[in-house]
């Protein structure tokens, strides 16, 4: 149990139950903590909706049915805590377990684009994507042709229609694939699938790859 004795516009002062002073700077989380939870762990229950602060101060525990995350970002979540508690509504912790697994989704999304092509791709440690040993897509979208053994060429490439929408629907929601995902995704398939009437593309290449890629396009025929 601990007692609010004083404030300011800085500073709380408590008063613990080993009657030690404790002077805590003033936002969302230490007003959640000492005004509306005496000092204790922070516990949040509302449906299928439960955060719960862990033993070290700031650090939350959230679940959503079947779906867990840890946060640390105390000022964030003591906020929507707040607001949940006020209004007996859970929207702002399902939107951040959203916000926080959009990254996951995404990742997913691709991974499981790319699977009809895994001997033709292959992904070096999250960092880019390698098509058929001679392009790169890295993780920015850049575009990128082998020279020599170790060396990457920057290739500027236009790759399908940027209006591309893909969503999904999750338990926790439908979740948008983010506009990276997908430049990232439709310049892996163009360059899967090169156009060499595309000029722009097709001049920007050694000519050992071009002629690799023109063999290809024999054999198709």
């Amino acid at each position: 149990m601990t007692t609010i004795i004083d404030n300011n516009y800085d500073t709380l002062t408590v008063l613990d139950n080993n009657k030690q002073l404790l002077i805590r700077s003033i936002n969302d989380y230490t007003l959640l903590k000492y005004e509306d939870f005496n000092g204790e762990r922070i516990h949040l229950k509302i449906g299928n909706v439960e955060v719960l602060e862990t033993f070290n101060d700031g650090i939350f525990n959230i679940r959503v049915g079947d779906h867990r995350l840890q946060s640390h970002n105390k000022i964030e979540v003591s906020k929507r805590i707040k607001y949940c508690m006020t209004n007996q509504v859970t929207d702002p912790i399902m939107e951040l377990m959203r916000e926080e697994l959009s990254q996951e989704i995404n990742r997913e999304f691709f991974n499981n684009m790319l699977k009809p092509f895994k001997k033709r791709t292959e992904i070096l440690d999250d960092k880019s994507i390698i098509i058929d040993g001679i392009f790169k897509v890295d993780m920015n979208g850049q575009a990128h042709v082998k020279i020599g053994r170790t060396k990457w060429k920057f290739v500027c490439i236009v790759a399908g229609d940027m209006n591309f929408k893909h969503q999904i629907t999750h338990a926790l929601g439908k979740f948008k694939i983010d506009f990276k995902t997908t430049e990232i995704y439709l310049k892996v398939l163009f360059l899967l699938y090169p156009d060499l009437k595309d000029r722009v593309f097709f001049n920007q290449l050694p000519s050992n790859i071009k002629k690799k890629l023109q063999e290809n396009e024999k054999d198709k025929t």
